[in-house]
């Protein structure tokens, strides 16, 4: 059922090995997704990527924010500033996600990215 988002979890880890719900980061990266309801991928059983709302990550201490605007929409946000290092790991990051992202079929808009797309 959310095949994409185990894809894109495989993937991550095998460029940045990650420890699930552990604060010791490994390789600098960690992150949560969470659908609509509130429930969290690799925790929640009821998680369904078609409903993914947003991921937020980790990396080498910047935080990064992905949130569904619609099917084909989302709002990235990411550190105005950073080293080139972590400028090419969230660039890595954010290349991963998106090549897995793109082949849901979204059910809704995240309800924190309708107020921040209306919100103008």
């Amino acid at each position: 059922m959310n095949k994409n988002i185990m894809a894109m979890v495989a993937e991550l880890e095998s460029n940045f090995p990650i420890k699930w719900e552990q604060h010791d980061k490994i390789k600098d990266l960690h992150f949560k997704i969470y659908d609509d309801r509130g429930y969290k991928f690799g925790i929640d059983k009821e998680f369904n990527e078609k409903r993914f709302d947003y991921m937020r990550f980790y990396y080498k201490g910047k935080k990064g924010e992905i949130y569904t605007l619609d099917e084909t929409e989302r709002i990235v946000r990411i550190p105005d500033k950073m080293s080139w290092e972590e400028f090419r790991g969230i660039g890595a990051i954010l290349s991963i996600t998106s090549k897995y992202m793109n082949s849901i079929k979204f059910n809704k808009m995240s309800e924190l990215a309708r107020v921040w797309k209306y919100d103008k």
